[in-house]
């Protein structure tokens, strides 16, 4: 990627003639913890609940006033949703960030040629890398590394190989659907399944960190899209 763009949900800023005048200050997501005050000992009891604040990036933006109308910037910038965000200063992650708010945007300067904009991102505190969000094909019984220290929450697309129940089991913990007949989906990140009515239990797949091992029966195809993660930082 070229030095002060960026992609936001798949468009690259170019495409806009939209430009980051400098790299941002990178900050952070904050842990969360839980703090306990015992009556029978002095200080307090910190204990850390594993999960991460969202945080906030604040990027300083430019584009022509000649080339460009504001109002289908902010349109493509302003979500109801986490859209993907992908800087050239970090380019080998997905962040999901938000700009969901007037507020988001705060015009600095204008003139007849140039519009300088502060647009301030929420950030989710987990960005995901580029290499591991393309699907694969898993044989059955093989191990893979997850290389970070965080768990991630995968995407399955699974095809049946006949009638009958399906079963994947991952680091021996087994999932079973019933009879699902055709292919079906798994989203661990939602959580959620195209067939609910067929999943025996509530519990989702989940890749720990390190090695995994995984398994399958009744399973012609099976694809994941791993969604390995860091701290957003």
């Amino acid at each position: 990627m070229r030095a002060g763009t960026f992609t936001f949900n798949g468009i690259n800023s170019e495409q806009f003639g939209v430009y980051v005048s400098s790299t941002p200050a990178r900050v952070p997501p904050r842990s969360v913890w839980a703090v306990g005050n015992p009556s029978n000992r002095n200080g307090s009891v910190y204990r850390n609940l594993g999960v991460f604040t969202n945080s906030q990036l604040v990027l300083n933006i430019w584009f022509s006033n000649l080339e460009n109308n504001i109002d289908d910037i902010f349109d493509w910038l302003l979500t109801d949703d986490y859209a993907t965000f992908t800087p050239w200063y970090d380019d080998k992650y997905t962040y999901k960030v938000l700009a969901n708010s007037d507020s988001s945007f705060e015009i600095v300067d204008s003139d007849s040629s140039i519009t300088t904009v502060k647009l301030t991102l929420t950030v989710y505190p987990l960005k995901y890398i580029n290499a591991n969000l393309s699907s694969r094909s898993v044989t059955n019984n093989s191990t893979f590394t997850n290389p970070t220290k965080f768990k991630s929450l995968p995407y399955f697309e699974v095809t049946p190989a006949a009638s009958g129940d399906v079963t994947i089991t991952l680091n021996g913990v087994v999932f079973t659907f019933k009879n699902p007949g055709s292919k079906f989906t798994i989203d661990s990140e939602i959580p959620r399944t195209s067939i609910p009515s067929k999943m025996v239990g509530l519990d989702f797949p989940v890749f720990k960190s390190g090695r995994n091992t995984i398994s399958y029966t009744n399973v012609s195809l099976l694809t994941v899209i791993d969604k390995f993660v860091r701290r957003a930082a």
